[in-house]
């Protein structure tokens, strides 16, 4: 609010500011977003027995929620980051990407060497050419797995296994991951 107050002549005769939080394609041209995917988030849990239970005792009798929840989530997306939820694609909308990639044809913007060295991975799963990244960047539904945590809300003030040398040991009770969806 100072800032502004102090420097009040940089916006003598403004009529309008706009203001994006958004990434531009590459480093060098700026750019105007006129569209975003959307987001849901949901979170899975999975419960099993009563109580925490001690890995070296009950381990390897039962369905553990940990375990089950980690099978559950690795089925969501395949090793390409394809949703595997059958009728997650449906309805998707025919390429937006035209004008922007008419734009980015014969320049140097946004090459895929440079952003998969920018994410800091060793290989992109999605997109062999700049179109095939920008769309699946852009247009395509995902579903990203943010989070993965122990026990349940209740949990949180009596659950043993969050401190002391044995939470090595603990099977927990139930078990909850968390979804992003962009769509």
């Amino acid at each position: 609010k100072e800032a502004v107050q102090d420097n009040i002549r940089w916006f003598e005769g403004t009529e309008a500011i706009f203001i994006s939080n958004t990434l531009w394609v590459g480093e060098e041209h700026p750019c105007i977003t006129y569209g975003m995917r959307g987001m849901m988030n949901m979170s899975v849990e999975i419960r099993g027995p009563a109580k925490d239970l001690h890995s070296g005792n009950e381990g390897g009798v039962f369905s553990e929620p940990l375990a089950d929840l980690t099978k559950l989530l690795a089925s969501l997306v395949d090793s390409r980051s394809n949703v595997c939820v059958p009728g997650f694609y449906e309805d998707v909308k025919e390429s937006c990407l035209d004008i922007a990639m008419q734009r980015l044809e014969d320049s140097n913007e946004f090459p895929l060497e440079g952003y998969r060295a920018y994410l800091g991975v060793k290989e992109l799963t999605a997109g062999r050419t700049e179109e095939e990244l920008l769309w699946a960047r852009w247009c395509q539904p995902t579903l990203s797995v943010v989070d993965v945590r122990v026990g349940t809300a209740e949990d949180e003030d009596t659950a043993h296994y969050r401190f002391g040398p044995t939470r090595f040991s603990v099977i927990p009770r139930a078990a909850v991951g968390k979804v992003s969806v962009r769509f």
